[in-house]
């Protein structure tokens, strides 16, 4: 299953959604990343060895006030 930036805008309806395991889902871009940022109850989001995520994601994903939990273990373009 290959999960990318069309398949996480779909999944950023789901706004009751707490819990996301994203880990080595290189299609995501920051396009994908950015709708993340719409899961306004997430608590836990796992991005590690997602290679095309960067700084902007991170931006985006800041505003999530629950998000308790960030994983983003070897995503090299991350500073």
């Amino acid at each position: 299953l290959q999960i990318g930036d069309r398949s996480v805008r779909e999944i950023s309806k789901l706004s009751s959604l707490t819990e996301l395991y994203l880990a080595q889902c290189n299609n995501i871009t920051d396009a994908g990343g950015q709708q993340l940022a719409k899961l306004v109850n997430l608590t836990l989001l796992d991005l590690s060895w997602c290679g095309r995520v960067t700084d902007v994601t991170i931006g985006a994903i800041s505003s999530l006030v629950y998000l308790k939990t960030l994983e983003i273990a070897r995503c090299g373009k991350v500073t």
